[in-house]
């Protein structure tokens, strides 16, 4: 029998922002006034603490919050530097001299760090020869925000295969070196920051033109065969910057297709096996490793529920371990291994190689 599960409490800040919704619903005028209103008195704001500094860039609505407006600065002359300024829900009390001025400062202050951190960051990886082609998490710790990891991710195509694996670890740590080097001249820079770098193997993508100047805006070209299917991740820690490890994590297209192709797999293995017949095996996969040796080979569980009877739940009891080539798209070394719930109903497997 499976345990009653507790009813959350619905969060506030969903409430408020279903609030807003029905309220514009009711009247697309009273958004529009609002969103006006929230940038008149953003750019007024501004215009008192940063005298000819600032100018709006674009505007975001908080729905899944208080239903209010974050308006977005540009640094005049500056092309990457963005300030993202969440107007309190009423702008009339976005005044001087109310918190929302102390917000303000706040925003200010950690967009210019964000805006050095990028340039310093799209610099160091032109300069190694592996250009950034977009920026995704960029957290940074300043006198007024200390976010609980400091780091960024970013997206990069390189070459990336069993034989160049080492060249290209060494490559990134390289990159991420000069970044550290950049960045230790910055004055915030006091905690180490973990770079997670996605990596697009050009085997499979082909040259990838870098963007001409890299920015908050900027994305990297779209399509199954320009999608990232690796991450580095890197330490960087003084002027120094150490690889902690290479892990598989394809984009989500093709992930789910892989999934599917796992599950196929592992069917037709259970199928074969005496009283498995009816079994059905899930997506997405459980728990998928690089193998320690081949970057074109993973290793993998899938769930299954050995009787399915075609109705829900499926209550997965077996997995099935297989090693599974990305090239030949083809599984093998498949095992299955039973009861794999503990007394507590948690799924409980060895480790894989290479994890």
């Amino acid at each position: 029998m499976s345990r009653p599960t507790a009813a959350r409490p619905f969060p506030l800040r969903r409430v408020a922002g279903a609030l807003a919704l029905a309220a514009c619903a009711l009247t697309l005028a009273g958004c529009g006034e609002r969103k006006r209103d929230s940038v008149a008195a953003a750019e007024t704001l501004a215009e008192a603490l940063y005298p000819g500094r600032l100018e709006v860039h674009d505007t975001r609505w908080r729905l899944k919050e208080d239903g209010g407006y974050d308006v977005i600065f540009a640094v005049r002359g500056d092309p990457v530097t963005r300030i993202r300024f969440a107007v309190d829900k009423d702008p009339a009390t976005c005044v001087r001299g109310s918190p929302c001025e102390d917000k303000l400062v706040a925003a200010y202050e950690y967009g210019v760090a964000q805006g050095a951190e990028l340039k310093a960051l799209d610099a160091a990886f032109r300069a190694c020869g592996v250009p950034a082609l977009e920026v995704g998490r960029l957290a940074l710790q300043t006198p007024r925000h200390s976010p609980p990891s400091v780091g960024a991710s970013l997206r990069v195509a390189t070459d990336l295969t069993t034989a160049t694996r080492r060249a290209t670890e060494e490559r990134l740590t390289a990159c991420a070196a000069g970044y550290a080097r950049a960045r230790r001249d910055l004055p915030w820079r006091d905690r180490a920051a973990f770079l997670s770098v996605a990596i697009i193997p050009t085997a499979r993508s082909g040259p990838v033109a870098p963007p001409k100047r890299l920015t908050f805006e900027t994305r990297a070209p779209s399509g199954d065969e320009r999608a990232a299917l690796y991450i580095q991740t890197l330490k960087v820690e003084g002027p120094e910057a150490t690889p902690v490890g290479l892990r598989f994590a394809p984009d989500f297209r093709v992930r789910q297709e892989l999934d599917t192709e796992l599950a196929a797999a592992a069917k037709r293995f259970l199928d074969a096996q005496p009283g498995f017949e009816a079994a059905r095996a899930q997506t997405p996969a459980f728990r998928t490793t690089l193998d320690p040796e081949r970057t074109d080979v993973i290793r993998t569980y899938v769930l299954a529920c050995a009787n399915w009877t075609g109705k829900p739940p499926c209550r997965s009891d077996v997995a099935v371990r297989m090693r599974y080539d990305l090239s030949a798209r083809a599984a093998s070394e498949l095992e299955l291994l039973r009861d794999v719930r503990d007394a507590r109903g948690v799924v409980t497997l060895p480790p894989l190689p290479g994890s």
